[in-house]
């Protein structure tokens, strides 16, 4: 699993989704430094869904982020599906970040594609 930090702006933040016994938030971030501006779309799983109740819309914060992927096959289709899993959030403005330590591999739904 690949770690990165993410810097940006919050640009929308989403309701959590609950699917069985999995609870996903997602937000985006939005990085408008240089020629090519970039968003990203973020989740927060399980147990820290409740950190983007101290963030809003337009404030600047740093997200540890695991890069995950996984192969997928379903009904004669196949591809991969990529998440970027945030498990601590920092604003510059803050004392001490809103974070908590990285979870253990949360086992996810196998059959929880979109399509």
């Amino acid at each position: 699993m690949s770690k990165v930090i993410l810097t940006g702006r919050i640009s929308a933040i989403f309701a959590a989704e609950i699917f069985g016994s999995f609870e996903k938030r997602k937000f985006w971030l939005e990085e408008t430094e240089g020629k090519y501006p970039q968003t990203w779309e973020l989740e927060v799983h399980q147990g820290t869904c409740n950190l983007m109740d101290n963030y809003h819309k337009g404030q600047m914060v740093s997200c540890h982020v695991d890069v995950r992927g996984r192969f997928w096959e379903k009904g004669g289709k196949s591809g991969v599906m990529n998440t970027l899993k945030c498990w601590k959030i920092e604003s510059p403005n803050q004392q001490h970040p809103a974070s908590n330590t990285q979870p253990a591999d949360i086992t996810e739904p196998v059959d929880d594609l979109p399509f």
